[in-house]
């Protein structure tokens, strides 16, 4: 399926699995647009948007991360990675992807910030000289130069010197994965299989009501059997004595 045109390109949607895209789909993606002989009216793929970890809070693999790069290199695509929450998909259980393997494999990527404790803004990393020329001169172009730019750099900078990007993702997670538990030890039923700082639980409404008394989720609405789906999302600012609270009201449920 298709969707509308920004800026003069198309977004070509391809299915999701569990989250992620399979390098099975991006392949037949751009075989076909190869197979056509160049036709006029069908879209060129051009770059490939991943999330890391995804919205579901799943994560890629090194060997699907390879995969793609591959892929995208073997067509002559790009491969970006929307790393708003890296820290936490990089620290989490199970992860076999480090920050060096973005900078070898995807040609652009970039570190969240305000989701790791930085006040505003993202850091952008550009691995693909193509794109690295004149990057601020493009930058200028869409007003997104900031007159004093180091307050961003500076941030990012404290966060990365001495790890602590890293140590407080891999808090944070070990926190969400704490959640995780309690819900499992009280039979109530998880979405998925997130090993980072999101959980998505599936709640009965009157589970649901009392535990909105007090703590603030996302609410993703009532399924036909009756139960939500809701996301409890842990960040920087949360502390462990907020998650006993909550533990001990899972284990009242």
């Amino acid at each position: 399926m298709r969707i509308g045109r920004v800026h003069g390109h198309k977004v070509e949607i391809l299915p999701g699995r569990d989250g992620k895209l399979s390098v099975q789909d991006v392949l037949a993606c751009a075989q076909r647009c190869r197979d056509s002989g160049g036709a006029e009216y069908l879209t060129r793929p051009a770059l490939v948007y991943i999330f890391f970890p995804t919205e579901s809070g799943t994560l890629c693999s090194l060997e699907e991360l390879e995969a793609l790069s591959a892929v995208c290199r073997r067509f002559g695509m790009m491969l970006f990675a929307d790393g708003a929450r890296m820290s936490y998909g990089l620290m989490a259980d199970g992860c076999d992807v480090t920050l060096k393997d973005f900078g070898r494999l995807a040609d652009a990527f970039y570190l969240g910030g305000t989701k790791c404790g930085a006040m505003f803004g993202e850091a952008a990393v550009i691995t693909n000289p193509r794109l690295a020329h004149r990057f601020r001169a493009r930058m200028k172009q869409s007003g997104a130069v900031l007159a004093n730019g180091w307050l961003l750099g500076l941030q990012f900078w404290a966060l990365l010197e001495k790890g602590l990007y890293f140590s407080v993702a891999q808090m944070v997670d070990e926190l969400a994965l704490r959640i995780r538990g309690a819900f499992e030890a009280r039979g109530i039923e998880l979405a998925g299989s997130s090993p980072t700082n999101q959980q998505f639980v599936l709640l009965g409404e009157e589970q649901k009501k009392r535990l909105a008394e007090k703590y603030i989720f996302e609410d993703f609405g009532t399924r036909l059997d009756g139960r939500s789906l809701v996301r409890f999302c842990m960040s920087w600012s949360t502390t462990e004595e907020e998650v006993e609270k909550l533990l001990e009201d899972i284990r009242r449920l």
